[in-house]
């Protein structure tokens, strides 16, 4: 659009003619729409702005409630969440013991694929680190507070 404004500037001016608003006029009107153009350019950037500020807002909720139903003991939940481990997708940073653990609980859930991701996350993790999540396993019980959050936000 500014180039077209600007090349009809350039040829109204080369070639002498005038659309009535003599030469000033038609300066102050390819300028008028110009800044017409930034402006328009300046809320479109705002709200993409607005919008990706939502997408994390809407992610981060997500991401509390899948947490708050995996810690419930929901398998389908703690297997997504040890996939968030696993490739460390935001909010969760990558953590291949936690992915592990949250694999682990999933599959003895009864989550069908939950057990070949555990065992593919494993090959990442050394002995030691494979023993943590092992103890984290059987260390773990389900959180009643996060099962009140979990139950409270699905009837939202």
């Amino acid at each position: 659009m500014r180039r077209f404004i600007v090349l009809a500037i350039l040829f109204l001016l080369l070639t002498g003619q005038q659309p009535g608003y003599g030469h000033g006029g038609l300066v102050i009107l390819g300028c008028t729409l110009w800044v017409g153009e930034k402006a328009l350019e300046a809320v479109e950037e705002v709200q993409q702005a607005a919008k990706r500020e939502q997408a994390k807002k809407n992610v981060a909720e997500a991401y509390k409630r899948m947490q708050a139903s995996a810690s419930c003991g929901r398998a389908d939940n703690q297997y997504l969440l040890g996939l968030r481990y696993l490739v460390g997708t935001e909010p969760a940073k990558k953590d291949l013991t936690r992915a592990y653990m949250w694999l682990s609980l999933a599959a003895i859930g009864g989550h069908s694929t939950a057990a070949e991701m555990r065992d593919e996350s494993a090959r990442e993790l050394t002995p030691g680190e494979i023993a943590k999540a092992k103890r984290l396993v059987n260390e773990w019980r389900p959180d009643p507070a996060q099962c009140e959050i979990a139950a409270a936000r699905t009837e939202d």
